[in-house]
């Protein structure tokens, strides 16, 4: 993602503008799609190996995780958990 020029199989190539007066590069609207599009397809993946991960466990399955600021992501759980439940007592999506 940090190449100039990106590259997708079916939206194309993505290159980076170059203004040589002012010197600087910025991005066109072609590699601003792709960018979008191979993130959502590395987080599609990532969603696909986690889930295989969780559902192939046999015996023990140890999560580990990590967090920036630890106190006010559990207010957030915690606020979270708080909010009305809907009639099949599971959380809410978001």
């Amino acid at each position: 993602m940090q190449r100039d020029l990106l590259v997708h199989k079916e939206l194309g190539l993505g290159p980076m503008a170059v203004d040589l007066e002012n010197r600087v590069k910025y991005p066109t609207l072609p590699r601003l799609l792709i960018e979008q599009r191979l993130l959502l397809e590395s987080l599609s993946e990532e969603l696909r190996v986690l889930y295989v991960a969780l559902t192939r466990a046999r015996e023990k399955l140890y999560l580990v995780g990590s967090m920036r600021n630890r106190d006010r992501t559990i207010e957030k759980w915690l606020e979270t958990a708080a909010l009305p439940r809907n009639s099949q007592g599971a959380l809410p999506d978001h």
